[in-house]
């Protein structure tokens, strides 16, 4: 039988329904057209829980083929396979070993910010395993490089800040710049 795990955070992002200004927080337009958006969080969330423990880094998503398991930090690398976690690992590393398990109550495709709202959990949790404050406005922009640069991924910025604040909001993107 496994020992029990050191500790368990948990930690939760909302989906969210994007009522106008889909694409313009991506920075490329925002930097020369600005950009703005209105959403609403959900009650659907993206759901993170990690248990410290262990000597390994075991990572699982919600499909039962969504499994992996690593000896070191060294070996994460981006191979398809759960690549949002092992990037927010790559961001905040933790010591020792970790499981990673995530789910997110709405579909993939569903358009409902799923990517934002997944790195932003993922990274609190993380925060949270490392005993870290952290700032709103810090998780959002973390959340954001997470997807633009640690995966390089075109991303914009709304999501993963409806994620981190919640409720309805309204947005103003400049290039690098969010205004509520």
């Amino acid at each position: 039988m496994p020992a029990p795990p050191d500790h368990i955070a948990r930690a939760r992002a909302p989906l969210r329904v994007d009522f106008a200004g889909d694409g313009t927080d991506v920075p490329l337009f925002a930097a020369e057209h600005g950009g703005a958006g209105v959403a609403v969080a959900l009650s659907l969330s993206a759901h993170v829980e990690a248990r410290l423990g262990g000597r390994t880094i075991r990572l699982r998503g919600e499909d039962p083929d969504d499994r992996v398991t690593l000896d070191s930090p060294a070996a994460l690398t981006y191979d398809g396979r759960l690549d949002r976690s092992k990037a927010a690992l790559n961001m905040l590393p933790v010591t020792g070993g970790i499981e990673l398990i995530t789910w997110v109550d709405a579909p993939p495709g569903s358009g409902l910010g799923r990517r934002g709202a997944l790195a932003t959990a993922l990274l609190a949790v993380l925060y949270e395993c490392r005993r870290e404050p952290y700032a709103a406005a810090d998780l959002a922009e973390l959340a954001f490089q997470l997807e633009a640069v640690e995966l390089k991924r075109l991303a914009g910025r709304q999501d993963p800040w409806i994620a981190t604040l919640g409720g309805l909001r309204a947005f103003e993107f400049t290039g690098d710049a969010v205004r509520e």
